[in-house]
């Protein structure tokens, strides 16, 4: 009986946190640290395993803009670098570094609680440098990223946030840069969030 109780207060935590009145952020802007993992399925082993990195890369990192919210609607930039190495035995590189500067619009679904469900959709440029045997080469625009997904704001406070979100990025290189030209594949980011 113990563990219908435990079942029925964590259901109403949820529905009470799910309902609770959130301080009302949406409305101003902000800027936001994120990190997380990409996996470009082209060159990805381990698909069914969003957290497993594809051999070689890091966890990317970079940083995102919030405007304030118009009628539930917000333009989010960021922009973030992943990298990727070990690559000397597989290509002519010994590795690749890609940055993306991505204009995505972020629909709030539900914006009076303290979770708030959320989708993205937009584009982005993307820049690429390799880095051959022995020289290096600077960032050169490479080619251009659609984006579309889903995420989840949690509100700490007035002025902190934390938020998941799933992507999927459709990438478009105009040639080859390290072991592909298909860099399409999941992205899976968590924020920090600090609102003005």
């Amino acid at each position: 009986m113990s563990g219908l109780r435990i079942y029925i207060s964590a259901v109403s935590l949820l529905l009470f946190a799910l309902t609770a009145e959130a301080a009302p952020r949406h409305s101003r802007g902000g800027i936001a640290l994120l990190t997380g993992n990409w996996k470009p399925s082209e060159i990805d082993t381990h698909p069914s395993a969003p957290f497993t990195r594809v051999n070689g890369a890091r966890y990317f990192c970079g940083v995102a803009l919030l405007t304030p919210e118009v009628g539930g609607l917000a333009l989010q930039i960021s922009g973030w670098e992943w990298h990727q190495g070990a690559l000397a035995e597989r290509t002519d590189v010994n590795e690749v570094k890609l940055r993306h500067l991505a204009f995505d619009i972020k629909h709030q679904l539900i914006t009076a609680t303290v979770i708030c469900p959320y989708v993205t959709y937009g584009s982005g440029v993307v820049f690429a440098r390799t880095t051959p045997a022995g020289a290096s080469s600077g960032f050169q625009h490479r080619g251009y990223a659609f984006n579309v997904g889903a995420g989840l704001d949690f509100s700490i406070s007035r002025q902190w946030g934390l938020a998941a979100e799933y992507q999927y990025l459709y990438v478009d290189l105009q040639k080859k840069t390290g072991l592909t030209d298909k860099y399409s594949g999941p992205k899976v980011s968590f924020k920090l969030h600090f609102f003005f």
